[in-house]
């Protein structure tokens, strides 16, 4: 199943023609020959009366679902696949996974204490996603065998698919690596960035395997119906996303970490916009020439025994016994992801005091409560927060409150810890273009600078001079000379200004 339409599809598709267990067997021995009198057999055996069957998932299944079925699922192990695809089990521990993902994502990036919800974001996403993709793919197989049997019920074939879509979670393990514990922030930024990458490639090439197992796509059919879903979910996010704006003229004042935000961020963007029109041609071709099958979801193709095999099942008492053990989770799947929360417990004691901290001083700020916030960030030194914290406001996140010329007002009459009052210098300064901050360093550091000084900052609104005069006052990178010079530079040019 390498191509859209290729021969092994439609040999697969003539050999699931026949429900007779002795055509099954011969099939599988012609197969096996490669001759070409083993392909005219296995035509002659699917040109039987009975109906093709739901799908290629036949009786590799196995009865249970272990850490080792876990690990050849996540590189693509068909037998894997469809063991997890015919468990009833699979919701339920996939969704344990999530949970232990969404704990991986956040435990150092978020105050869990007091913003649990955090954990339930990745579950919240993975359903939108995977029910995109779930009913594209759905759609496309109810097109293509109207009126064929085997077509299990809508709900149960979201509910194996969800299962699968879950189980992918334990990649996002990936991201609980403390980057920013051991690298600088923008080397940092970068492991994250990469991370996510390799997390979302992953991801859509597994997921492509499944669809393509479960439903008889060719693999580069299969990947076009994913990628059309994960490509328009990227834009809709970047869309919506408060991110950085990539400085194209070279005037903005950015940080490195927000340069390198908003350029990955562009470029992803741009990149999902013109690779659109690809995965729509893909999604054409595959819904014109592939042949794909219904899920055997639920054992229909064969019942499984304790070994795994086939079981030739009369009545539907039994049936129904054997399918619900199909692929029964052992214990040591059952107890991984409680055992990996547990071993997060010690590392969140390091963490989640720095969050709590960094999210009390952060609703201080956003409420108004300025001088608290700064007396708390005072009591404290830079180490006692998370490695990568840029506190409130944030204008390339799109983050307002409060004002900056309210805080940097409230440090000039109270001046806080030097680390302070440098983090919020700092935000003040990328408030203004990079020519202008350069001009105006050259002001301050030149004797006379101030004469020069109405031309540059006239153009400026009055708000951003109420910022200026509080930033030469606070930030600790000026002499009292510069800001001598600078404080005329400014009376200077209201005057200018004010000026009939």
């Amino acid at each position: 199943m390498t191509n859209i339409t290729g021969n092994t599809d439609d040999s697969r598709d003539q050999r699931g023609a026949s429900t007779s267990q002795h055509s099954d067997e011969s099939c599988d021995q012609h197969g096996a020959s490669g001759s070409q009198n083993s392909d005219e057999s296995c035509d002659q055996h699917g040109a039987s009366d009975s109906p093709r069957p739901s799908s290629a998932m036949t009786s590799i299944a196995q009865s249970t679902m272990g850490i080792g079925t876990l690990c050849s699922y996540l590189v693509g192990g068909r037998g894997a696949i469809i063991t997890m695809a015919q468990s009833r089990w699979s919701l339920a521990i996939g969704g344990m996974f999530v949970l232990v993902g969404g704990l991986a994502r956040h435990y150092d990036g978020a105050d869990l204490l007091h913003q649990p919800w955090f954990l339930l974001r990745p579950l919240a996403a993975s359903l939108v996603v995977s029910a995109s993709i779930f009913l594209v793919v759905h759609l496309v197989a109810w097109f293509k065998l109207r009126g064929e049997p085997g077509r299990p019920s809508l709900v149960r074939a979201y509910q194996s698919f969800l299962g699968l879509f879950w189980m992918t979670a334990p990649m996002a393990l990936i991201y609980a690596v403390p980057y920013e514990r051991f690298l600088s922030e923008e080397g940092a930024l970068g492991a994250n960035i990469a991370s996510l990458a390799l997390v979302s490639v992953w991801r859509v090439t597994l997921m492509a395997r499944v669809i393509s197992v479960m439903y008889g796509f060719g693999f580069l059919g299969a990947l076009m119906l994913v990628m059309i879903v994960a490509d328009t979910a990227a834009i809709v996010a970047l869309m919506n996303a408060p991110l950085p704006t990539v400085d194209l003229m070279g005037g903005l004042q950015r940080t490195r970490s927000e340069a390198i935000i908003a350029t990955t961020a562009f470029n992803v963007g741009i990149g999902a916009v013109l690779s659109l029109a690809i995965w729509v041609m893909g999604v054409l071709v595959t819904l014109a020439r592939s042949r794909p099958n219904w899920p055997a979801i639920d054992g229909t193709a064969h019942d499984l025994g304790n070994d795994g095999t086939a079981l030739d099942v009369g009545n539907g008492s039994r049936r129904a016994e054997t399918r619900a053990r199909a692929g029964r989770p052992t214990l040591a799947l059952i107890a991984l992801p409680i055992v990996l929360v547990i071993a997060c417990v010690p590392i969140m004691m390091v963490t989640q005091p720095e969050q709590i901290r960094a999210h009390r001083v952060a609703q201080m700020l956003r409420s108004g409560a300025i001088d608290d916030a700064l007396a708390e960030m005072s009591r404290h030194q830079r180490d006692d927060f998370p490695p990568i914290w840029s506190p409130p406001p944030r204008p390339a996140f799109r983050e307002w409150e409060p004002p900056i010329e309210q805080v940097l007002e409230a440090i000039a009459r109270k001046p806080p810890a030097p680390w302070v009052a440098s983090t919020f210098a700092e935000k003040a300064r990328s408030g203004f273009g990079r020519r202008f901050m350069l001009e105006l360093n050259r002001i301050g550091a030149t004797e006379g600078g101030e004469a020069i000084a109405p031309r540059e900052l006239m153009n400026t609104r009055d708000s951003e001079r109420t910022v200026l005069k509080w930033l030469i006052e606070i930030d600790p990178s000026y002499t009292e000379d510069q800001r001598e010079r600078l404080r005329r530079a400014i009376a200077r040019s209201e005057e200018a200004l004010d000026a009939p």
